[in-house]
Order: structure tokens, then sequence, then C-alpha cells
């Protein structure tokens, strides 16, 4: 019996000891990892500023850039975030000029799953077109998780043909709600406007059934389609907003048509009375203010 007990200890001491080796191997690998990477960070940014202010030549750039990617995408995310216009797409030749372009849309292409899924992740935020042939096809998957980030990854590049698709595709085969749908979809800009304007009128026009294509309440996807109008203060929009507030009564619509009118502050040309004492669940301060900013400056008595 003393035996049995001596063996249990010492089988619990080498799992405590093997433990802690692990442990003390995990945080030496990420400790020399993080040195690597301060390195090639202090030796790139001079590079990237240098070439960013035309200091330095493309292909001087280029060739201070080692292969390890996986240090490239930790060093280059951020700029990838912040820089526009000129700097932005100065960036991306730099990382097609080395490699790095080229080594994730081959991942996209043909490596693992976790492989397609950072690979995706990462060419979204370069903006790189040749990518959307492998992301539409990432679209189709019934995985949720490919289907979220492929649809991050084409809203990112801008593809707007694609808008349909994504909408179809995250309201069917996905539990993603409303609010991470916008969140997602926010990321086209205004290039998104045109295609959300085509949905709701052909939808006024009984052209496209909400509720069947997408699995869903025809008036919730409108008003994710409204916000999103309103949050990119869409002038174009204000004909569809007018229409939909001649044709439509809805509680929760009408309070997200009011909230567009409100960011993209244009009068529109409609009597907007027979709102002022609706029941949206609008205080009636509140929806004057609106009214106000809208550019409806002849408030009724109420």
């Amino acid at each position: 019996m003393l035996n049995f007990i001596y063996l249990i200890i010492f089988i619990l001491v080498l799992l405590i000891i093997s433990f802690l080796v692990f442990l003390s191997v995990f945080h030496l690998k990420i400790y020399f990892n993080n040195r690597k990477y301060q390195a090639l960070k202090e030796k790139w940014q001079p590079v990237l500023f240098g070439y960013l202010n035309n200091e330095i030549s493309l292909n001087e750039a280029t060739a201070s850039f080692n292969k390890n990617y996986k240090y490239t995408w930790k060093f280059i995310r951020t700029y990838l975030d912040n820089l526009d216009g000129k700097d932005f797409e100065k960036l991306k030749n730099l990382l097609q000029a080395s490699g790095f372009i080229q080594y994730y849309l081959k991942k996209l292409r043909t490596g693992s799953n976790k492989d397609k899924l950072k690979a995706a992740l990462i060419l979204g935020k370069v903006r790189h077109k040749k990518a959307l042939p492998y992301l539409e096809e990432m679209l189709k998957s019934d995985s949720s998780l490919k289907i979220k980030t492929a649809g991050q990854a084409i809203s990112q590049i801008g593809e707007t043909s694609l808008v349909y698709e994504i909408i179809k595709a995250f309201l069917v085969r996905t539990e993603i709600t409303y609010e991470g749908i916008s969140q997602i979809l926010i990321l086209y800009g205004q290039k998104i406007c045109p295609k959300l304007l085509l949905i709701i009128e052909d939808w006024l026009d009984g052209e496209v059934d909400i509720r069947k294509e997408f699995q869903t309440s025809p008036y919730e996807t409108i008003a994710l389609f409204v916000e999103l109008l309103g949050h990119n203060k869409y002038k174009g929009a204000l004909p569809v907003l007018e229409r939909l507030l001649k044709e439509v009564d809805n509680d929760e619509l009408i309070i997200q048509i009011f909230k567009a009118l409100s960011r993209i502050k244009e009068p529109v040309d409609l009597d907007l009375t027979p709102f002022i004492n609706h029941d949206t669940g609008l205080s009636g301060v509140r929806l004057y203010v609106i009214y106000i900013k809208t550019g409806n400056q002849a408030i009724p008595n109420s």
C-alpha cells in the first residue's frame, strides 16, 4: 500500500515538473520571439518611413524586409489601418514586391482552414482584389466563421458586386446579429449605398421577397439598410427614405428612417406632420429635434 502511495506521489511530482518545464519553455519562446520582433521593428520603422517619404526606393525598402511574413504582418497591420491614399498604395506595393501578398494568396488558395482564415483577414486588410474569387468561394461555406471572415474581407476590398451575396450568407447561414452585420458592412463606406437602395426599391416594387430570400423580417432587414445609409450620410438616399415613409407603416423602421434623416441633415420633400405624434416610441421632443435637423423648420403645433 505504501509503495502505491509513493508511486502516486512520484507521478504527481513528475506531472508538476513537466508542466513547469512546459510553461517555462512557452514563456521563453514568447520572450525570444518578442525580442526578435522588436529588433526587426527597430530596423523596419526607419526604412518604412524613408520609403513613404520618397527617401528610399522600393527596391531598397524591399531588401530590408526578410521573408518571415509572420513578423511582417505584426509590423504592418497598424499602418494598414491608419494609412490611406497614396501612402496606402505605396505600402501595398512594398508588400507585393516583398512576396508578402503572394505568400498569403497561396495560403488562401491551398492552405489549411486556419491558414485560409488568416490569409482572408490579411488580404482584406491590404485590399487585394485577386483574392476575391477565393473569398467568394469561402462565402458559400457552411462555416459561420468562414462566412464572416470572407464577408469582412470583401467589404474591406470594397467589391460591391457581392453585397447581396454577403447579406444573404450572413442572414441565412450564420448567427451574426444585425449589429454585427452593420459593423462589417460599414467597412464599404459610401460604396455600398447604391446597392442597398436598389434592394430597398426592389422590395418596395415587389420584385424581391426579403422574407424568402434572407429568411428574416423584411422590416428589420430594411431598417439595417437604412441605418447604413444614415451612417454614411448618403444624400442620394433621400427619395427612397421619403418613399418608405409614404408606403411603410412599421414603428422600428420609422425610427431608423428619422435617425438616418437626422444624420444626412437634408430637408425631405414630404409633410412630416403625421409623424409628430406617431406612436413610434420616439418622444415628441426627440422627434422635434430630428425634425429640425432634417431641415423642416416649420413645426406644426402639437
